[in-house]
């Protein structure tokens, strides 16, 4: 760091530069890279610390009585840091946004923040209280050597649409004869365990199916200088990112430019920074074979563009319009601005809650008389039920007299069938009868005519003479 003077007359200015304490993350990592290469600077004192709790950030003003603060600024970084914290300091803020456009820049206001800067150098906006910083390029000349077989190679956190499985499709398409180098290490926000990069790892795998094309992949955490020579040790480095709207550039291009080995990019907006290079380094418009072929020698430039001194110095410029602008309000007005802001926000909300109330109360009554008519329905519903019941039974008490009444008429029929027998021995009763009247018919016949013989001997009895 860079002493104040000790004249009088002047001081050198304190800046605070605050970031946070996890290190496995892209956001601590770019911010950590910024803060070290601010301190060059020879016309601000910044002052780099980690903090991860609104005392650590007041003691840390305390301790550092900075002129001004810079907040390596992200809501999953840095979720404690809001508008009241930040208006206690009362210091000049500014926060380094990573995922800002020029849409967004322009809609930006010091609600909260009174300026920001952003690591976008095609940021176009008219908002005076956002200012753009070109690419940070490492500085570190690498010294590993090109490796004798053609490797392509990439990294990344294994968030969603860095596009890892569509690079390890390409190589397999466009070659026979590969290495793939995939760099994955765990994040400490969204992926702590490890648990998506080796998921990722397995679907990569998965997508190869020529025998020559082989796929390298580690899981371990590099600092800057490793990762750079990580990026050296490949024929090429590949960045295939899905497109997604509103996002700021992505910092995996510094490192590969840092590496100086060719590079194959989608044309997305993550790096729209890099449309204007000639010849084209995107894969929407030549194969990677070309890319390859066309080498390193046309990013050269961009190497002195966005080299260290030169991102230094813009910040120096933004911090100077951070001091001649100054922050519009105070730590303590905005305080108590927001103190009434709250207080009348307060009031509102306690009408809010009041009118939820009648309405809560208004519902309760109406649950209360549809309680009350579901309950008159439940008693109508069982007293129906009952009558149901009493008519079953009575349906069932006269389906037992029909059946008794059946049982009775059957015992009849028995008893009826029993007298017959007895009475009747045969089975057809006119079969018995019959001999039985024929044998009278025959006594009847034979007394006729016993009676008649009888009349005749009387007859001629009495016609005999002598016997008058």
């Amino acid at each position: 760091m860079i002493g104040e003077t000790t004249t009088a007359q002047f001081r050198i200015r304190r800046i605070l530069f605050v970031s946070h304490k996890q290190t496995n993350c892209g956001v601590h990592q770019f911010g950590f890279d910024v803060a070290q290469v601010l301190q060059s600077s020879q016309r601000y004192l910044f002052i780099y610390r980690e903090c991860d709790s609104p005392e650590e950030l007041l003691e840390a003003v305390k301790r550092d009585a900075p002129d001004a603060i810079i907040y390596n600024w992200h809501s999953t970084t840095l979720p404690w840091l809001t508008g009241p914290v930040v208006w206690l300091t009362d210091r000049p803020s500014v926060a380094l946004i990573h995922e800002m456009d020029s849409t967004s820049a322009s809609a930006m206001s010091n609600d909260t923040f009174d300026f920001f800067i952003t690591p976008d150098p095609t940021l176009s906006t008219n908002n005076p209280i956002v200012f753009s910083t070109g690419r940070l390029i490492p500085k570190h000349r690498p010294r590993t050597e090109l490796p004798a077989r053609l490797t392509i190679g990439s990294f990344g956190f294994a968030t969603p649409g860095k596009g890892f499985e569509a690079l390890v499709a390409l190589v397999n398409e466009q070659f026979d004869d590969c290495v793939i180098r995939l760099h994955l290490p765990p994040s400490d926000f969204f992926d702590p365990s490890g648990d998506h990069a080796r998921a990722l790892a397995t679907r990569c795998r998965a997508l190869i199916s020529k025998p020559q094309i082989d796929l390298v992949i580690d899981h371990d955490f590099f600092d800057r200088n490793q990762l750079i020579e990580f990026l050296a040790g490949n024929s090429m480095n590949a960045f295939l990112y899905e497109q997604q709207e509103g996002r700021g550039i992505s910092s995996a291009v510094d490192f590969a430019l840092a590496a100086e080995r060719p590079i194959a990019l989608r044309r997305v907006t993550m790096f729209r920074h890099l449309t204007d290079v000639t010849p084209s380094i995107y894969v929407d418009d030549l194969p990677l074979s070309t890319i390859l072929k066309n080498g390193f020698g046309h990013l050269l430039p961009l190497l002195q563009h966005w080299s260290p001194n030169s991102v230094m110095r813009d910040y120096e410029r933004a911090m100077d319009r951070v001091f001649e602008m100054g922050a519009r309000r105070s730590g303590v007005q905005r305080l108590l601005s927001w103190h009434r802001k709250t207080q009348a926000e307060r009031e509102e909300l306690i009408k809010t809650i009041n009118a939820g109330e009648a309405a809560r109360q208004a519902i309760e009554a109406a649950r209360k008389a549809s309680e009350a008519a579901r309950e008159a329905s439940e008693e109508a519903r069982k007293t129906s039920e009952e009558a149901r019941q009493a008519s079953e039974e009575a349906r069932q008490a006269s389906e037992e007299a029909r059946q008794a009444s059946e049982e009775a008429r059957q015992a009849s029929e028995a008893a009826l069938a029993n007298i017959r027998k007895k009475l009747f021995p045969f089975r057809h009763p006119w079969k018995w009868l019959a001999p039985q009247l024929g044998r009278l018919g025959s006594l009847r016949v034979g007394k006729r005519k016993l009676e008649r013989k009888s009349m005749n001997v009387r007859n001629a009895n009495s016609s005999r003479p002598g016997c008058h």
